[in-house]
C-alpha cells in the first residue's frame, strides 16, 4: 500500500475514533439528562405519595359506604370534609350523594 493511502487511512481511522468519542459523550449527557429528569419524577412522586398517604382512607371508606360514592369520589369528598372546603364538580351524582356527609354552604 503506498503511503499517501496509508496516510488517508490512518486519517480516516482517527476521524471516526474521535466520532465515536463525540458519539459517547452525546449519549452519556442524554443519560445524564434523563436521569436528572427521573429524579425530579420521584421527588414529585415522594412528596405527592406522602401527602396522599395522609389521607385517612379509613374515612373515605366510611363516606364511600354511607353515600354509595365509589372510590375517587369519596376520597375528593373526604378531602373536602377535612378542610371544610366546599365541593364544587360537575358530577352531578357526586355532589347529590356527597351531601349526606358535607355541610350545607
Amino acid at each position: 500500500m503506498s503511503t499517501t493511502l496509508k496516510n488517508k487511512l490512518s486519517n480516516l481511522i482517527n476521524e471516526i475514533k474521535e466520532i465515536k468519542k463525540e458519539v459517547i459523550l452525546l449519549e452519556i449527557k442524554k443519560t445524564h439528562r434523563t436521569k436528572h429528569k427521573l429524579n425530579k419524577w420521584k421527588l414529585l412522586g415522594e412528596k405527592v405519595s406522602s401527602k396522599w398517604d395522609k389521607i385517612p382512607a379509613e374515612e373515605a371508606a366510611e363516606i364511600a359506604a354511607k353515600t354509595g360514592l365509589r372510590g375517587m369520589d369519596a376520597l375528593v369528598v373526604q378531602v373536602a370534609k377535612e378542610y371544610n372546603a366546599e365541593l364544587i364538580s360537575f358530577d352531578k351524582e357526586m355532589m347529590r350523594k356527597s351531601r349526606v356527609v358535607l355541610k350545607k354552604r
